[in-house]
């Protein structure tokens, strides 16, 4: 029961301060604000520009960024542990860049009650494992 009372304080409530890819320094930033969205999209239209911005915009444009930048992170990640006093002990271990659908559903469920854009929130598409 604590585990579940804290699970909601830490990944739940919006006062919880968390890292989102559009307030970091060299973020990025969605290219059309949420109220721009709503008021030159036409309200006759099933279409949900916000949703389709978020998911389908904002997130391909990350992703690609990402993809970017994962091979100098991988580099940059490798010499930062190859330095550790005894290399020996450390295993690093390369990873694969986390799968559009699974950013997809990760904002659509995970983040759903974030602020817009929720893929903003996804900050572990690049990654690396490292074993001691």
């Amino acid at each position: 029961e604590a585990f579940i009372k804290n699970y909601g304080k830490i990944f739940h409530e919006p006062e919880a301060v968390r890292p989102r890819q559009d307030t970091i320094e060299h973020g990025l930033k969605a290219k059309f604000s949420k109220a721009f969205l709503v008021q030159n999209v036409s309200k006759k239209t099933s279409f949900n520009p916000i949703m389709f911005h978020d998911v389908e915009v904002y997130l391909d444009e990350l992703l690609l960024q990402c993809s970017m930048v994962d091979d100098q992170f991988q580099t940059d990640a490798q010499n930062i542990f190859s330095s550790h006093p005894n290399p020996e002990s450390v295993a690093f271990r390369r990873g694969p860049l986390k799968q559009l659908q699974r950013c997809k559903m990760k904002a659509e469920t995970d983040y759903c009650i974030e602020k817009y854009p929720t893929s903003a929130c996804l900050v572990d598409i690049v990654r690396c494992t490292v074993i001691f």
